[in-house]
């Protein structure tokens, strides 16, 4: 009886070391304040999901980073394979995620991977959004700038 109990506490131990994870972060509406978020995940694969909003045309840039924790050769806290996808109305958009062209709307960043660390794994999710200057305020600047170049080499001139 008693070689039987354990075996089942072994069972659920495994079980429960290897199931897989999945939490969803609601972050709200993204803008020019950085979005940072740690988290730590259990043992086994996991899939996290960052759900965000965009109200302007943005550049828009996301990462994730693996923090990794290993005392005496053994790792107690890792994640392999730790991967980034941005989603935009269920398709995943391609591209490098240091820079991204992005209408307004509702957007979801994807992060998932493998923790195999003794005790899970930790890893950092970071976002920001900066509006896109409109044509109009950008070409305003430029005028200003030629004006100020003009000025000054008018300055030059009369010396």
């Amino acid at each position: 009886m008693k070689m039987m109990s354990n075996l089942l506490i072994s069972a659920l131990v495994m079980f429960f070391a290897t199931s897989a994870y999945s939490a969803t972060y609601n972050i709200g509406e993204l803008g020019e304040v950085p979005y940072v978020k740690p988290v730590v995940v259990g043992s086994g694969e996991f899939t996290d999901w960052f759900n965000f909003s965009i109200s302007t045309e943005s550049t828009g840039a996301a990462s994730v980073s693996n923090h990794t924790l290993t005392f005496y050769g053994i790792e107690i806290l890792d994640i392999s394979d730790l991967t980034l996808e941005i989603y935009s109305g269920g398709m995943m958009l391609g591209g490098s995620y240091e820079s991204l062209s992005l209408d307004g709307g509702n957007y979801s960043a994807k992060v998932f991977g493998t923790s195999t660390g003794v005790n899970g794994g930790t890893y950092t999710f970071s976002a920001i959004a900066a509006p896109v200057p409109e044509a109009s305020t950008l070409s305003l600047m430029l005028a200003g700038f030629g004006l100020i170049g003009f000025m000054s080499y008018r300055r030059r001139n009369l010396i």
